[in-house]
């Protein structure tokens, strides 16, 4: 079996899952007013470690999502599917539909691997008929959430998943639109670059990956 993993943020979706659910979680009254300071050090902090080459995406994630703690993973499930239909499905790029499809056709095994919360990832995984979905997942104690994370897929943490479903990377595709993923990519034998962040573009015009720019 060979497998096609798939970012989700700008790879499979225009645009990012989190904003788009920091925005109706906000609106919806989970995510009170007062995080905002919160957030934006963190956002702020982020992007200048970014600048410097060492981004701390692990940690925003977990100072975004914090805001879930106390709340049932069965509400988090529900308000997600809400989330999923009004805002996240038309981000969903025709592009990225058609590739998954011509895997599928060609008989290789589709996996979404991705920073994105699990409940969210799944319902694109549903949607777009992938077999596998590896992506962050919160902590959850007697069916309450703590706000904190069992497990955040980023960096070399995807390389980790992907070894641990692949027996041979090799024969396998990555398609992803940021530099944060590049082990992976270097590790699979056919990597797919889709509209890249400004470092990563740089190494796949050097090493001739495909780049592709998908919009809807």
């Amino acid at each position: 079996m060979t497998f096609a993993f798939f970012d989700i943020d700008r790879t499979v979706l225009g645009g990012r899952a989190h904003l788009s659910a920091l925005y109706y979680f906000w609106r919806i009254g989970w995510l009170k007013s007062r995080a905002w300071p919160v957030l934006i050090y963190a956002g702020l902090r982020h992007q200048l470690k970014k600048a410097l080459g060492r981004p701390d995406t692990d940690r925003l994630i977990a100072v975004v999502y914090s805001f879930t703690a106390g709340h049932r993973l069965e509400d988090l499930k529900k308000e997600m599917e809400i989330l999923f239909e009004s805002r996240i499905k038309k981000k969903i790029l025709v592009a990225a539909r058609k590739e998954i499809k011509q895997h599928q056709s060609a008989g290789r095994s589709v996996v979404l691997v991705s920073t994105t919360l699990e409940s969210l990832a799944d319902l694109i995984a549903r949607e777009l008929e992938v077999d596998q979905v590896v992506c962050s997942r919160l902590e959850t104690r007697s069916g309450y959430l703590t706000g904190a994370f069992e497990r955040i897929v980023f960096g070399q943490e995807k390389l980790n998943q992907a070894q641990a479903i692949s027996s041979d990377l090799g024969k396998d595709y990555f398609y992803s639109d940021c530099f944060s993923d590049l082990s992976l990519l270097q590790a699979v034998g056919f990597p797919r670059v889709v509209n890249p962040d400004r470092r990563l573009k740089k190494i796949a015009v050097r090493d001739k990956w495909p780049i592709y720019y998908w919009y809807n």
